[in-house]
């Protein structure tokens, strides 16, 4: 056996031998990981708390802070709209109350307008088609109808003789003049307007107030049956409402001039103008109510006159009884020099003698 076929024999007889000298290798383990604390026992609370740990700590921090702006701002948006509804819902409530405030502010002030209308009597002339007069048929102040208002005004003073405040009379004017005609004058239209006229003085010197409201005409010896005697006279500013002792084209008549030739001179002379807003500025008017449609009143219209009517109603209760207070106004002073002048000497000249 050669060298080379002997040499396998000897390396398996040396791994085979112990020597002192040599040394094994060995294979040391890994020292043994230490146990992890044994889990508590858990609640479904603590298992989702874990599962969410867990699920975190495989989860991208990218994609979480991504969720989680998209979940603030989520909430975000809600909480606005949150709250823009509650603003809403505040505003419409503060509406409805304001509405309902004002609601019953003015139920409050129509009963108390109620209240000082029902002690009030009125009185107006209205059109009749079937008068007996056919002069007086359409609105005019005839006979009959100077004998009604006569009749009414001194019913109404004796049964207000014994009441501690006597009722207002209210006069609604709208008049185009008195009845003319043949058999009127005959009959003696001047006694029946002189009539009405003395029942209305009698019935404010007792102290009824006496308010006259023109919505209309009030022309010629119409007003001065019904009207002219109030203690207070109040007329809607309007063109349709005119205040005058007689019509235009019988003023040109009586004057010998044309209409157009009236209407100059009314620019520069005030009573010759059939504008009610320069009979305004006479001393006769008591309050020139602007009201929005004088044919088709609206409720604001309504409230505008009945408030007019009340206050005139107080001052002439604290006011003369007489009609002084037409020479004393601001207005009267001003423009009506020369009728408080002939007035004053005709006054001298009666005491002196």
């Amino acid at each position: 056996m050669t060298n080379e076929q002997q040499r396998p024999a000897r390396l398996r007889l040396a791994r085979q031998q112990s020597r002192p000298n040599r040394v094994r290798p060995r294979v040391r383990d890994a020292p043994p990981e230490p146990e992890p604390d044994p889990e508590p026992t858990a609640g479904p609370e603590v298992s989702r708390a874990r599962r969410a740990l867990r699920h975190a700590r495989s989860a991208k921090w990218g994609h979480i802070v991504t969720v989680g702006g998209t979940a603030l701002a989520a909430f975000a948006a809600i909480g606005g709209l949150w709250a823009q509804t509650v603003a809403t819902y505040w505003s419409q409530q503060t509406a409805k109350d304001q509405l309902e405030q004002s609601q019953e502010d003015s139920k409050r002030e129509l009963r108390a307008q109620a209240s000082r209308v029902s002690s009030i009597t009125y009185l107006a002339v209205v059109p009749d088609p079937d008068n007996h007069f056919y002069r007086a048929r359409q609105g005019q102040v005839g006979l009959t109808e100077c004998a009604a208002l006569a009749r009414t005004l001194r019913e109404i003073t004796a049964e207000d003789e014994e009441r501690a405040e006597r009722r207002a009379i209210v006069a609604v004017v709208d008049l185009p003049s008195q009845a003319y005609g043949r058999i009127e004058e005959m009959a003696g239209l001047h006694q029946a307007i002189a009539s009405a006229v003395d029942a209305a003085e009698a019935a404010r010197i007792a102290g009824h107030p006496l308010i006259t409201l023109v919505v209309g005409q009030a022309l010629s010896g119409g007003f001065l049956a019904h009207g002219l005697q109030a203690s207070q006279i109040l007329a809607l500013n309007d063109p349709g409402v005119e205040i005058h002792a007689m019509h235009r084209k019988a003023a040109a008549q009586i004057t010998l001039r044309t209409v157009d030739q009236l209407d100059e001179l009314a620019m520069t002379i005030p009573p010759l103008s059939y504008d009610v807003r320069d009979w305004a500025t006479l001393g006769f008017c008591d309050g020139l109510l602007s009201v929005e449609n004088a044919d088709t009143p609206t409720r604001s219209d309504v409230r505008t006159v009945a408030q007019a009517i009340g206050d005139a109603i107080t001052r002439a209760r604290s006011g003369p009884t007489d009609l002084s207070n037409r020479l004393e106004s601001t207005q009267a002073k001003k423009v009506r020099k020369a009728s408080r002048t002939v007035r004053d000497t005709l006054a001298r000249q009666w005491n002196e003698q």
